[in-house]
């Protein structure tokens, strides 16, 4: 397959969308380090903004939707997952001191 590169007017174009999703589209990229600053977006970065276009009509919002199409093609976790579960870890801990301590004191 051949690999077509578009400036931004032209993806804007091309997507059928408005400028600021596709700024928000190419901050997405650019976090997982899957584009440079000033790399131009190809027709692989096409389909995977399609692919956020299905979620987001799903009901999604826009990051969510480009985070999980991003995660869905490269197979990569975002760091907001993993402080998420350390939050989840650490909130499951506390609630295990108590059930404990409240064990404790009606075995007394």
């Amino acid at each position: 397959m051949k690999i077509i590169v578009y400036n931004d007017d032209a993806f804007i174009k091309k997507a059928n969308t408005k400028p600021g999703i596709v700024r928000q589209f190419r901050n997405a990229l650019r976090e997982r380090n899957i584009i440079d600053d000033r790399q131009k977006l190809t027709s692989e970065s096409l389909d995977l903004f399609n692919k956020a276009v299905v979620l987001h009509e799903n009901g999604f919002t826009w990051n969510r939707s480009f985070k999980n199409a991003i995660e869905k093609q490269y197979n990569c976790q975002y760091e907001l997952n993993e402080t998420l579960e350390q939050k989840n870890n650490v909130l499951l801990h506390e609630i295990l001191l108590r059930i404990s301590n409240i064990e404790k004191h009606l075995n007394i």
